[in-house]
């Protein structure tokens, strides 16, 4: 199937009117791309915009298990899942949300689907841009993958692989 078949939404954010001006302290979680990791989110050095400007910026923000994938620079197709439990967020227009449908896709095998080998090679097959990597959305969305009919087994894989991923990693 093609991505465009099994999710609600491909889409970027943006930055925020003033740009790293508005960053706070605290407040509503804004996600660029260095926070975004095969392994997950990286918030060591993750920034903050105010209410005010999330609320300008619903369009941009994510939900849990949402996708987040980099289209752009040298950290071009890392990828990783957001968690169920995250506080809400917004991410810029170097990140790109990609939002399963749930009746079609399951999020983590999604996520794992994004971080394969023959997806990233499809990444860097379409790469553009003269001075910067990038993707488009239309790029993005005619990925092609291989998607099972089940989501039980969608999920079995998934459970297979986060297991057999975690013995290696420890």
């Amino acid at each position: 199937k093609r991505l465009k078949q099994v999710v609600s939404r491909i889409g970027s954010g943006k930055t925020p009117k003033g740009g790293a001006e508005v960053y706070s302290e605290s407040g509503i979680v804004f996600l660029r791309s260095q926070n975004i990791h095969f392994d997950g989110m990286q918030l060591d050095d993750v920034v903050y915009i105010d209410e005010s400007i999330d609320t300008e910026m619903a369009s941009t923000r994510v939900l849990p298990n949402d996708i987040l994938l980099n289209i752009t620079g040298a950290s071009l197709g890392r990828c990783t899942i957001v968690p169920a439990d995250f506080a809400p967020a917004n991410v810029n227009q170097h990140v790109c949300i990609i939002r399963p449908t749930k009746a079609q896709i399951d999020p983590q095998f999604l996520h794992n689907t994004m971080a394969s080998n023959v997806l990233q090679a499809q990444i860097f097959s379409c790469e553009n841009g003269t001075s910067r990597e990038g993707l488009t959305f239309s790029q993005i969305s005619t990925f092609v993958l291989t998607v099972p009919k089940q989501l039980v087994e969608q999920r079995a894989i998934a459970a297979f692989l986060d297991r057999e991923t975690g013995h290696i990693d420890a």
